[in-house]
């Protein structure tokens, strides 16, 4: 009984599944039957199409040829009157150019043939004018003319003549008023010269003493020289004013006739030649005169200090000779050595001294040995005072040696120390080397913590350089004056290696400091990627969850301020993402039904027809509406993004129905893997970490807490416009009417979307454009791809160096400006800034600013993005 009950129902199973596929077949076969339709409307609406073509071509083509006909007869006619129009015009001409050729002539004529010229034009003109015909009148105007000119020319001629004739006669005038000028000029230098012989002789006069063998004192031989030296500054002073004269007035003195080839040179030339060698020999001669001067003086200085010297010699050897015996005994030369050198001769000493000067017998030194006598007491003398210098030396070289004992251990401790530096750099330079293989792989969190360990290892590896550097310095503290500089000698040479390795570790030092700071900006840079990265994210959350909840802008910022007093603290900023929906999904996903999937490709092939998709057939339904709209003359311009791409509605059409052939033979298999639940795009990862830095990135300055400005200037989007589209006022594309068409490089603020719009396929967004405040809706991509809008616009690039202000304005009062240049910075060419308000003229100045924060630092100001004469400073990224 078990057994028959199963065979019923799996029958019964069967017999439905066989009405399901009954019923299917027989939808597919409607649904075939109605694209069949559809196709045979549209064929023969194109063969009707086709047959009108025809018709209109053939039309066409026998307009043309009626046209031909009655063109090519005028042409005929026309070319007859041509030939003869153009032979007249031919000889008009040739009589034309025969009198302008003589006009010409006429009008370049000089006073010497004027009178043949003018004969020669009325010849012409009596010839030719009457062929001329319709130029006869111009002919004689120009004739008459161009003998008016002529007799102008003429005349100019003369007039130019006649000055020319003046001009040479005054310059023979200045020329013999220049000559007579030039021999008076002449005659003073002469005067001029004739003093400055007389004082080169003077010069020698005052000389001749001292070439002389007169014996003058030292006082006789300085008088005579300072005569001398006045004798030849005065020689001097005179030859100066000669060549003086000759540097200021020697243009005026110039000859002014001019040099003839082969006649010999005039008398002023020779003149001034003859003086030019009297100067050039007077001053020779000064010069030798006083330069030999000097030389014999100097010979007779010394001539008299020796006859001076004798004499005192003389005066002393009578002084200590007291028995008057012309010899000096010991005892004198004793007393002579005491009063005379301040030195007591010792007695070994003198007996030397008498030994190697007095004869045998003799009783004393004579006055030809007291020279010689003086110079043995002084080496008597002398080598006394080397034997207390040598004992003097001996001792202070004891205590040097002691004081560079001392020295060398300190520098040996010294030495330790800078071992221990270096190894510190060393130790440094291990820590920097593998920074940038481990850049590649660490979080911007983990460089930044190995960023202080390196710089803290730098630190210790300074400390400990500046430790050494310190120590050795203070080496050569305390020396005694004594021996300053010899101990400071040994101490250049023995602590030379430690310079040396000091040297040697602050590049080192330079180099890891480097390498630390190199990787501490990469870390930040990574920072900076990785804040923004967080920052999108977040944003795509918040956007998700608004979408998702239907909140407007107060809903939005109402789900962060929870309790309602108006600003966002930090905790009520990252509870919002701790409690958002973080599984992103697409929520413009549209389930289809079996039927209404897309043709396949192989449909389209088999068809063998141009495919479109829904932007060209969407082309037809907006040309609907355009025709009932006032703002468009030939098709809505919201319609243009739809049907990007390059499909026509004609090719739309038949893409269309070849696709809904090719999609009964694929529907069944397509519907049974078509999802029916929003695809998930994206599980958002937000740190609360990372959200509580986001948080503090986007406070305004000085601030703590969120504002509703600074909120909503957080989550506003922005798109820009790179390819040209239309904003029209609804989102239905078939029922919208053009607002205005959106330029490329525009920036719109998202109102709303994207959306889809159901009939086109295509995402679409309610935006305010910036440049006129304009609202409307417009469409980011066609649906086969073409971008009209794209996320972005929101930052600038600096082109041009400027200025970051507190205010707007630039202008104001002196105190006012004094405060703007105090709290300027400077914005260098490369910088990004994030606009906070959009650019917008200044009256006063013409200047284009706006306010934003630098990437760099976070500062915040108004910037000039464009100047009063169209210089751009800032442009958009």
């Amino acid at each position: 009984g078990g057994g028959g009950g199963g065979g019923k129902q799996e029958k019964k199973q069967q017999n439905q599944q066989e009405e399901r596929r009954k019923k299917e077949e027989e939808d597919r076969r409607k649904a075939l039957e109605e694209q069949k339709k559809v196709i045979e409307d549209m064929r023969r609406k194109n063969e009707e199409e086709q047959r009108k073509r025809i018709e209109d071509v053939k039309r066409a083509e026998e307009e043309a040829k009626t046209r031909a006909e009655a063109e090519a007869l005028k042409l005929q006619d026309e070319a007859g009157k041509k030939k003869e129009a153009e032979e007249k015009r031919r000889m008009e001409q040739k009589s034309t150019l025969a009198i302008r050729r003589v006009i010409q002539k006429v009008r370049s004529a000089a006073p010497e043939n004027f009178d043949a010229l003018q004969k020669e034009l009325e010849e012409v003109l009596a010839a030719e004018l009457e062929h001329t015909g319709s130029q006869r009148q111009r002919m004689q105007e120009e004739s008459d003319k161009g003998l008016e000119q002529a007799r102008a020319r003429i005349e100019q001629i003369s007039i130019a003549r006649k000055k020319e004739q003046e001009k040479k006669d005054e310059e023979e005038r200045k020329k013999q008023e220049a000559e007579e000028h030039a021999k008076t000029l002449v005659e003073e230098l002469d005067n001029l010269v004739t003093e400055a012989e007389a004082g080169a002789s003077r010069l020698k006069e005052k000389a001749v003493p001292l070439e002389s063998d007169a014996e003058l004192s030292v006082d006789d031989v300085e008088r005579v020289a300072q005569g001398v030296e006045h004798a030849g500054l005065e020689a001097r002073a005179k030859t100066k004013a000669c060549t003086d004269f000759i540097l200021q007035r020697g243009p005026e003195m110039r000859d002014p006739s001019p040099v003839v080839p082969g006649q010999p040179p005039s008398e002023i030339k020779q003149s001034l030649a003859r003086l030019l060698q009297r100067i050039n020999e007077c001053t020779r001669t000064a010069e030798g005169a006083i330069t030999t001067a000097r030389a014999t003086k100097n010979t007779a200085v010394r001539r008299a200090a020796a006859r001076d010297k004798t004499k005192e010699m003389e005066a002393t050897f009578e002084k200590y000779d007291k028995d008057c015996d012309d010899m000096l005994s010991k005892k004198e030369v004793s007393a002579m050595a005491v009063g005379e050198f301040k030195f007591t001769v010792p007695e070994d000493a003198l007996t030397r001294i008498w030994k190697n000067m007095v004869e045998e017998g003799a009783r004393g030194v004579t006055m030809e040995r007291f020279q010689w006598l003086r110079v043995m007491i002084g080496a008597a003398r002398e080598g006394e005072r080397d034997d207390k210098r040598r004992v003097e030396r001996e001792e202070k070289e004891s205590i040097f040696q002691g004081l560079k004992n001392e020295l060398a251990d300190k520098i040996k401790e010294a030495s330790f120390t800078v071992d221990e530096a270096d190894k510190a750099v060393g130790i440094a330079e291990q820590n920097v080397q593998p920074l940038q293989l481990k850049a590649k792989a660490m979080s911007a969190s983990a460089m930044m913590e190995l960023a202080d360990e390196v710089d803290e290892v730098i630190k210790e590896a300074k400390a400990s350089v500046t430790q050494s550097r310190k120590q050795i310095d203070t080496l050569g503290e305390g020396f005694d004056a004594r021996f300053a500089n010899g101990l400071q000698a040994f101490l250049a040479s023995q602590a030379k290696q430690l310079e040396i390795r000091m040297g040697r570790m602050e590049p080192r030092l330079g180099r890891t400091t480097n390498l630390s700071s190199r990787f501490r900006e990469q870390a930040l840079r990574k920072r900076t990627v990785e804040a923004e990265k967080l920052k999108v994210l977040a944003l795509k959350v918040v956007r998700y969850n608004q979408r998702i909840r239907g909140w407007g802008k107060d809903g939005l910022f109402a789900a962060f301020d929870k309790n309602g007093d108006g600003e966002i603290c930090q905790s009520d900023f990252v509870a919002f993402f701790e409690g958002a929906e973080k599984e992103l999904k697409d929520l413009d996903f549209r389930a289809q039904a079996p039927e209404a999937r897309k043709p396949s490709e192989d449909g389209k092939a088999a068809n063998g027809e141009a495919a479109g998709d829904v932007e060209a057939v969407a082309a037809d339904d907006a040309a609907d509406v355009a025709a009932d709209s006032a703002a468009a003359a030939e098709a809505t311009p919201a319609e243009e993004e739809a049907v990007a791409g390059g499909a026509d509605a004609e090719a739309a059409s038949d893409g269309a129905a070849g696709g809904a052939t090719a999609s009964s033979s694929s529907s069944s298999t397509a519907a049974s893997v078509a999802p029916t639940e929003p695809p998930l795009l994206e599980v958002a990862e937000l740190p609360s970490d990372g959200i509580a830095r986001m948080f503090s990135s986007c406070l305004d300055e000085g601030e703590t807490s969120m504002t509703r400005e600074a909120f909503f200037r957080l989550v506003r989007l922005f798109f820009k416009v790179i390819k040209e589209t239309a904003m029209t006022d609804a989102k239905s594309i078939k029922e919208s009417s053009l607002v205005r068409r959106l330029e490329t490089n525009e920036v719109v603020e998202v109102l709303e979307g994207p959306l889809r719009e159901d009939s086109a396929g295509v995402m679409r967004v309610r935006c305010k454009a910036f440049k006129d405040d304009l609202e409307g809706w417009a469409t980011v991509a066609g649906n086969q791809g073409t971008l009209f809008l794209t996320e972005g616009g929101s930052q600038f690039k600096v082109v041009k160096e400027t200025i970051l202000t507190e205010s707007f304005s630039l202008s104001g009062d002196k105190e006012t400006t004094r405060k703007l240049k105090d709290t300027t910075r400077k914005v260098k060419e490369g910088e990004v800034l994030e606009v906070w308000e959009w650019p917008r003229k200044e009256e006063a100045s013409g200047l284009t600013r706006m306010k934003c924060k630098l990437k760099s630092d976070g500062a915040v100001g108004w910037v000039t993005s464009m100047g009063n004469q169209g210089a751009v400073f800032a442009e958009l990224l």
